[in-house]
């Protein structure tokens, strides 16, 4: 399944006016505020930042498909850094964010999760590993906050526009259903 958005869901939910306008100038004069586009256009026109604040525009009937993606993406990003995270409170959260992708963990899960990733939180791996705990409670900003320490975490070895590059590239692999949580199931 193709994550899908609406022009009339991104008004909803207050995209900004230059980013809105820019994608309704991108579907042309002639597309309807209803007409249902994939997510992957928003990669295409306004890039990750934009697209993963997008996330919350996606319709309901495909929330199993956004929480695969997200939690399969943010775990991609957090074995990039898993070598900085220290202690193993951190890195627990990875193994349950994979879990997360299949099926939901319950909210107690991830509180604990949370506390022990924020005991252990010393480097920006670490703060990767606690904002990820958050894509159970609000996705696009959990996925936003984890994405982004991520890469402030690797900016030595691999500079921050290549770690940018890469995980675009990776939420594009999710986006385009190259890994669909139906065949990981």
């Amino acid at each position: 399944m193709t994550l899908t958005i609406t022009l009339r869901a991104a008004k909803a939910y207050d995209a900004c006016t230059p980013s809105y306008r820019a994608m309704k100038e991108q579907l042309g004069k002639g597309w309807s505020i209803d007409a249902p586009f994939p997510l992957e256009r928003v990669l295409d026109t306004l890039g990750r930042n934009d697209t993963l604040w997008a996330l919350r525009c996606v319709p309901l009937e495909q929330v199993d498909e956004k929480r695969y993606i997200i939690c399969s993406w943010l775990a991609d990003i957090l074995e990039r850094v898993e070598y900085l995270m220290e202690d193993s409170r951190s890195r627990a959260v990875i193994p349950l964010l994979r879990e997360h992708a299949a099926t939901p963990v319950s909210r107690e899960r991830w509180s604990a999760a949370h506390a022990a990733a924020h005991a252990a939180y010393a480097a920006y791996a670490a703060y990767a590993a606690y904002a990820a705990y958050a894509a159970y409670a609000n996705a696009a900003d959990a996925a936003y906050a984890a994405a982004a320490n991520a890469a402030y975490a690797v900016v030595a070895p691999h500079g921050y526009a290549a770690e940018h590059e890469w995980q675009e590239q990776r939420l594009r692999y999710y986006l385009r259903g190259e890994a669909s949580s139906r065949s990981k199931r």
